[in-house]
C-alpha cells in the first residue's frame, strides 16, 4: 500500500510540474506579444523625447546668440559664432557645436551656422560709432538672416555646411521648412537619404534686422562713452545701431546731455530745430474710431530725472469711410486714456481733411503742427494720444497700426482694451 501511495504522489507532482511549466511558457509568450506591440511606441516616444530635448537646447543656444550680440555688439561669422555664444548659453564650446557632446568628433552631429547668400560678406559685423555703412546696411534688409541647424542622427549627414549657403534656393528651402510629424519630410531639394528623416533636423532662425534701431541725431556730439564724445553731427543724420549700444550725448559745446542705451527708434536734437522724440513706424493692421469707440496710443519719452520736453508736431496715418456724413476726428494728448487733456493739445480734424477714403485699405500721412508747443511733459511718465469721433456711428475713421506690439514704451488701446498693437505715429519736439 505504501508503494502504491508513493507512486500516486510522484505522478501528482509530475502533473503539477507540467502545469507550472505550461503556465510559464504562456507568461513568456504573453510578454513577448506585449513587447512586440509596445516596442514601436516606446521607440517613437524615445525619438520624440530626443527631438524635444534638441529643440530646447537649440532654443537656448539661439537666445544666447541674441544676448551675445547685444552684450558684445558683434554679429559673428561662421568662424566665431560658437565661441561667442558659449558663455551666454552656459555651455562649453563642444556642447554648443555638437548635438551630442559625447561624440565630439562626429561631423554629422556638428551644428551648422548658415548665412543667407544675399546678405553678402558683411559678417562678422562689429559695431562702430558710424553704425551701419555701405554694404552693412544689408543687415536691416530682407536678406539679414542666419540659421543654426542641428542633426541628431549619427549616420546621416547634413547637406549644407557652415558659412554662406550655396544659393538662395538652398537657404530659403530650409528657412521656409516646417516639420511635419506625419510625413517627416525634409526641406525641398534635400537628398533622398533624408526622406522620412525630417524629425532629426532642427532649425533655429535668426532675423538680424530685428537687432537694429534707428537713432536720428542733430546738433550734438556723441560717442560710446563720456570720454569719446568726439563725433559731431550738425545736420539731421540717422544712424542704425545694434540694440544695447551705449550712447553718451552732448550738445555742440561738449556738455553732457544724456546717457542712453539703444532699445528703440529714437531721435536726439540739442539745437533749436525740430527733433524726433518718439515713433512707431511698423504697419500691418488698422484700428477703427467711431462715436463711443475711442482709441488711445500710450507713450513715454526719456527717463525719470531727465529734462522735461514739449511736443511741437504729431504725425499719424489716417483713413476714413467714403461717405458724405461729416463728423470730426478729435486728437489730443492726455495724462490718462480719453482724459486729462493737456492745455492746447486738442485738434479737431474735419472728415473732409482726411482725403484717404479707402476705409483703412490705404492711409494718408496727416501732420498736426502746434503753433504753441504742448508741454512741458515729464520725462519717463506715460501720456496718451487720444482719438475720438464727435459724429454719428455711420462714419468710421481708421488709424494705421502694427500687427503686433512693436513700440516698447506704450500700446494702442481701443474701446475694448489693450489691443497688443501700436499706432503708426511720430512725436516731434518744437
Amino acid at each position: 500500500m505504501k508503494a502504491i501511495a508513493g507512486a500516486f504522489r510522484r505522478r501528482n507532482w509530475a502533473r503539477q510540474g507540467g502545469y507550472a511549466a505550461l503556465i510559464y511558457v504562456f507568461v513568456i509568450f504573453g510578454l513577448v506579444i506585449v513587447g512586440i506591440v509596445l516596442a514601436p511606441n516606446l521607440v517613437l516616444n524615445l525619438l520624440s523625447k530626443k527631438r524635444d530635448v534638441e529643440e530646447q537646447r537649440l532654443k537656448r543656444i539661439g537666445k544666447a546668440f541674441e544676448e551675445s550680440v547685444q552684450r558684445n555688439l558683434v554679429i559673428p561669422s561662421q568662424a566665431s559664432w560658437s565661441a561667442q555664444v558659449m558663455a551666454f548659453a552656459n555651455m562649453d564650446q563642444t556642447e554648443v557645436e555638437q548635438t551630442d557632446s559625447s561624440f565630439a568628433s562626429d561631423a554629422n552631429l556638428t551644428r551648422v551656422y548658415l548665412i543667407d547668400p544675399n546678405l553678402g560678406t558683411v559678417l562678422p559685423y562689429a559695431e562702430t560709432t558710424s553704425g551701419l555703412t555701405g554694404s552693412q546696411t544689408n543687415l536691416v534688409g530682407a536678406s539679414a538672416r542666419v540659421m543654426i541647424l542641428g542633426n541628431t542622427k549619427r549616420n546621416l549627414a547634413l547637406p549644407v555646411s557652415s558659412g554662406i549657403a550655396g544659393s538662395s534656393a538652398v537657404f530659403d528651402n530650409i528657412w521656409n521648412w516646417m516639420y511635419d510629424s506625419t510625413t517627416k519630410a525634409p526641406p525641398s531639394g534635400w537628398p533622398a537619404s533624408w526622406n522620412g528623416n525630417g524629425n532629426f533636423l532642427h532649425v533655429y532662425r535668426l532675423n538680424l534686422a530685428n537687432y537694429f534701431y534707428r537713432v536720428t541725431c542733430n546738433n550734438l556730439r556723441y560717442g560710446f562713452s563720456t570720454n569719446t564724445m568726439t563725433n559731431t553731427v550738425s545736420s539731421e543724420t540717422t544712424f542704425q545701431f545694434l540694440r544695447g549700444t551705449p550712447l553718451a550725448l552732448a550738445d555742440s559745446s561738449g556738455s553732457l546731455k544724456r546717457l542712453h542705451v539703444v532699445n528703440r527708434d529714437i531721435g536726439f536734437d540739442f539745437g533749436v530745430v525740430t527733433g524726433l522724440l518718439e515713433q512707431n513706424t511698423s504697419t500691418g493692421d488698422r484700428a477703427t474710431i467711431q462715436q463711443n469707440k475711442l482709441g488711445s496710443q500710450s507713450f513715454s519719452h526719456g527717463s525719470i530725472g531727465d529734462p522735461t520736453y514739449s511736443i511741437g508736431k504729431i504725425v499719424l496715418h489716417l483713413s476714413r469711410k467714403p461717405i458724405t456724413v461729416g463728423p470730426n476726428l478729435s486728437v489730443s494728448i492726455g495724462t490718462v486714456m480719453d482724459g486729462g487733456t493737456l492745455p492746447g493739445s486738442t485738434v479737431t480734424i474735419p472728415a473732409a481733411a482726411i482725403t484717404d477714403n479707402s476705409s483703412g485699405t490705404t492711409f494718408m500721412t496727416y501732420t498736426i503742427t502746434y503753433s504753441t508747443p504742448v508741454g512741458p511733459l515729464i520725462a519717463g511718465v506715460t501720456y496718451y494720444i487720444n482719438l475720438a469721433s464727435d459724429g454719428n456711428t455711420a462714419m468710421s475713421f481708421y488709424i494705421e497700426t502694427s500687427s503686433s506690439s512693436t513700440y516698447p514704451n506704450g500700446n494702442y488701446f481701443d474701446h475694448v482694451g489693450n489691443s497688443s498693437e501700436d499706432a503708426w505715429f511720430q512725436l516731434w519736439s518744437p
